[in-house]
């Protein structure tokens, strides 16, 4: 009889497990949105989400990271919430994934964007994807996109060409003359940084420029500083940048100015005041009477620079004043011979403040001119 009682005890048992397991397993199936349910959902469809951004063939730059991954999102006839699994690899295949993230939640207004936790390196070409699930049913990801990140941008120091170390220049007006940088990767607009000073250390820099732009046709990008002064000898270095890469500094080279202009040419740079003259063009007068009959191209961008100083000083209308550089054309070492000019863009106004009908480089103050009768260039304020 123990027997008997022992075994239908185990037999009653064996039972009640199975109604539990039962119980648990119905209730299992019958609450879709369970965190534990096992398996997935019959009749659930989940679409793929559409990769937006990054674009197929897209570019970066260094800068432009942590990149971010855009989908229009997937969609769903189930009940459950669905979140997204981006991943990014070096390959098509995706057998060498470079970033991977799980149960990102689906964002807002019909779209979802994860921006990278890391860089990825630079230099190479990357395929990613993205999908969406429930928890219990996955949707299939869309064919991949491919991106690229630019390589590095390695800009070398420009090498000096003139005025040679040591020499002496000719007159006031110099033009330090880099030969263009070599360059590799994709590389922006590259621009030249000058410094000329009064000590090799650059303690006392006396003119300098961040952004004299790269003359691409001639191989070399010309800069001519400001407020030199006879019998010194100045020191003189430059670098290269594309506003985001920067080159070293180029080695460091020195000239000399004259003792003074050359005999019976004149050539003083000294101010028409104060006090200033009160007309645009009693000031042009003023500093051509300072040179001789016919001035030099040297000399003429000399006394453009000094009329538009004093046009400034003497707070004249119109200003502030400049020189205008020009791109093409005749010029007198980069720069027109007989316009002044304010403005940039549509905005810029030029003035001619010299008659060279007769050859006479009379003083003159004609305009301004402003588009379409004139070429816009470069309007470097004095």
């Amino acid at each position: 009889m123990a027997g008997l009682a022992r075994r239908s005890t185990r037999s009653l048992v064996a039972i009640s497990a199975l109604l539990v397991l039962g119980a648990c397993e119905h209730s299992k199936s019958s609450n879709p949105l369970s965190p534990t349910i096992a398996g997935p959902l019959p009749g659930v469809e989940i679409t793929q989400p559409v990769l937006l951004e990054p674009g197929q063939g897209w570019k970066f730059r260094d800068k432009q990271q942590p990149i971010t991954l855009l989908v229009e999102n997937a969609s769903t006839n189930g009940v459950r919430p669905l979140v997204y699994a981006f991943e990014v690899a070096v390959d098509a295949g995706f057998k060498n994934i470079a970033y991977s993230r799980r149960d990102v939640a689906q964002g807002d207004n019909g779209r979802t964007a994860h921006r990278l936790q890391d860089n990825l390196q630079l230099g190479r070409t990357y395929y990613w994807r993205a999908w969406a699930y429930d928890g219990a049913n996955t949707g299939a990801y869309p064919s991949t996109v491919s991106f690229e990140v630019y390589p590095p941008v390695v800009i070398n120091p420009p090498q000096l060409v003139s005025p040679g170390s040591g020499s002496t220049t000719g007159s006031l007006f110099v033009e330090l003359r880099v030969a263009n940088s070599a360059r590799s990767g994709p590389a922006g607009n590259v621009s030249y940084a000058y410094q000329v000073a009064r000590d090799q250390a650059f303690t006392q820099v006396v003119s300098a420029t961040g952004g004299q732009p790269e003359a691409v046709s001639a191989g070399q990008t010309v800069w001519a500083p400001t407020g030199l002064a006879n019998s010194v000898t100045y020191y003189w270095r430059a670098y290269a940048t594309d506003g985001e890469a920067r080159s070293g500094w180029s080695s460091v080279w020195s000239f000399i100015t004259p003792a003074e202009a050359p005999s019976g040419e004149g050539g003083s740079t000294t101010p028409c005041g104060p006090p200033y003259p009160t007309t645009h063009l009693g000031i042009i007068e003023c500093q051509r009477s300072k040179f001789g009959s016919h001035m030099s191209s040297a000399q003429l961008v000399t006394f453009l620079r000094a009329s538009a100083r004093d046009l400034n000083a003497g707070g004249l209308s119109g200003g502030p004043f400049g020189i205008l550089r020009k791109t093409s054309g005749t010029n007198c070492g980069g720069y027109s011979c007989d316009i002044l000019c304010a403005g940039s863009g549509s905005s810029q106004k030029q003035w001619d403040v010299l008659g060279d009908a007769d050859g006479a480089q009379t003083p003159a103050w004609i305009g301004p001119k402003v588009l379409p009768d004139i070429r816009v260039d470069t309007c470097e304020i004095q």
